[in-house]
């Protein structure tokens, strides 16, 4: 008994040992890994803001003109479509005292999926009106995935019966959460139309949270190889609680995949380089401490079989 309770001794005061010599490199990780997710959470914040703070710009038709402003409301990368507003400001002199139109105006928008060309009826005023524009991209590439729109704008005034192209300005005002766009630009167009482009890509709030998350699994997966060489080898009491805690660790990433901001689709290049493999490295991680648990149990019932 006296020699079990000095070995207990000896190994406890050893443990104690290397705890306090690995000290200082576990304090610098812990201010590295404080520093890095400050930084990332201070970024993600000034981004998200940065897209929600913007003013609608004051609109200048020009003279016996219109000017048109594309106000999408979401992006909805698997179908590659912009559901957005189209907003029409006439020039003073095609609006009477009441501010209605006093001639029915027609606003083309190509390419368009839906809300191609709209009506805006004379003697009402212009209210807004769905459109649904294309946006070319790949979601299989989120977080950096990006979509293009490029489309054309025309307007054209209806009076007894005939009609007249107007002179047109066309603009994009964008403040859709988790995005941001880039790129976007004006230029004159066939007639007396505009073309407008822009590039949609998601606001580094997104990018900096779905990175971080992938890296936390590349790091949980590191951790239970290590646990598991540590395990295999002898060198970690191996218990039934340490393949629990791995089989659960394997079915807790699958539902914070789905958490990821923006929904990726399965199949996104993070899936195929990252989290697949994580899943892949932690069955086999708790296949290997099952399979050593089974063997070790095999094991401890053969010596005890044996006669002494």
């Amino acid at each position: 008994m006296a020699q079990g309770t000095a070995a207990a001794e000896t190994d406890d005061d050893e443990t104690l040992r290397l705890f306090r010599r690995n000290r200082v490199p576990r304090l610098v990780a812990g201010i590295v890994i404080s520093v890095v997710l400050l930084a990332a959470y201070l970024f993600g914040i000034q981004s998200y803001r940065s897209g929600l703070g913007q003013e609608f710009p004051v609109q200048s038709p020009p003279p016996g003109g219109v000017s048109v402003v594309v106000v999408p409301e979401r992006v909805s990368p698997e179908a590659q479509e912009l559901p957005a507003q189209a907003l029409l400001f006439p020039a003073p002199d095609l609006l009477d005292a009441a501010g209605s139109l006093t001639r029915e105006v027609e606003v083309r928008i190509q390419p368009a999926v839906e809300g191609q060309i709209l009506v805006f009826p004379a003697g009402e005023a212009p209210s807004p009106q769905g459109i649904v524009l294309p946006a070319a991209g790949i979601v299989q590439q989120y977080p950096l995935d990006s979509y293009a729109v490029s489309v054309t704008v025309t307007a054209r005034s209806v009076f007894a019966d005939t009609d007249e192209a107007l002179a047109s300005q066309a603009s994009v005002f964008f403040r859709v959460p988790g995005w941001s766009a880039q790129d976007t630009n004006a230029s004159p167009g066939a007639g007396r139309g505009e073309v407008i482009s822009t590039l949609l890509v998601r606001d580094g709030s997104t990018k900096s949270i779905a990175l971080l998350l992938l890296l936390l699994m590349v790091v949980l997966a590191t951790i239970a190889i290590l646990v598991t060489g540590s395990a295999t080898r002898g060198r970690l009491k191996l218990e039934l609680s340490v393949a629990s805690w791995m089989t659960a660790l394997l079915f807790a990433l699958i539902p914070l995949r789905g958490f990821f901001p923006g929904t990726p689709p399965l199949g996104s290049w993070m899936d195929i380089l990252v989290f697949f493999w994580v899943e892949l490295i932690l069955m086999l991680s708790v296949a290997a401490v099952a399979a050593t648990i089974l063997v070790r149990a095999r094991d401890a019932r053969h010596h005890q079989g044996e006669p002494r």
